[in-house]
């Protein structure tokens, strides 16, 4: 837009309680960052027109065994994605590619890559991790509205053709009113 529009933030705090504020973005030849807290989901709403994507970014590393810190940002494992319209998301995903390491070859690590998930309502996330519809193979996390979660498979390191879907989780049953989710795969900084 020519002219600066309001765009409203929702995420979770350092508490996991909501928190909405409103910011200014400046005009079309401007863009907006705000950096979102780790384990939060976020949702982006205006009542004007925006494109809004997210970009997994690690700016600062410590080095775990030197204690130092530096900086890595531009690494090969920073990654985004576009943003979904809330009216285009749905309770189940199918998740066609999703290795764990390059190659799948994690070297007895932890999986780099994860499938990352966050409800639209407080929801019991399934993951039916080998896509057998069995509900005694479902790996079950209860996950808050917004919250954001990590799902990896330790099993083979594989959650190509992972079935990931969410139901109410005060119903707490697989079989229960479905809740829409939001879901991407791709590498964890923390881990890569």
């Amino acid at each position: 837009h020519a002219s600066p529009i309001q765009v409203q933030l929702t995420t979770l705090d350092s508490t996991g309680k909501e928190e909405l504020v409103t910011y200014t973005v400046p005009n079309k030849n401007n863009l907006f960052t705000k950096v979102i807290p780790t384990g939060s989901g976020a949702l982006v709403k205006s009542d004007r027109s925006f494109i809004a994507f997210s970009m997994t970014d690690t700016e600062m590393y410590t080095d775990k065994i030197g204690g130092g810190t530096e900086m890595l940002g531009g690494m090969a494992f920073e990654w985004g994605c576009a943003l979904m319209p809330t009216n285009q998301l749905t309770p189940q995903v199918l998740v066609g590619w999703g290795h764990g390491c390059t190659g799948n070859n994690c070297m007895g690590k932890t999986e780099r890559s994860a499938v990352w998930i966050t409800p639209m309502e407080d929801a019991n996330v399934y993951v039916d991790y080998e896509n057998r519809g069995d509900p005694k193979q479902y790996g079950i996390f209860p996950v808050k509205k917004l919250q954001s979660i990590r799902i990896r498979d330790h099993n083979d390191t594989d959650m190509s053709g992972a079935i990931i879907f969410a139901t109410k989780m005060s119903e707490n049953t697989h079989t229960g009113t479905p809740v829409n989710i939001a879901s991407a795969w791709g590498q964890d900084p923390s881990v890569s």
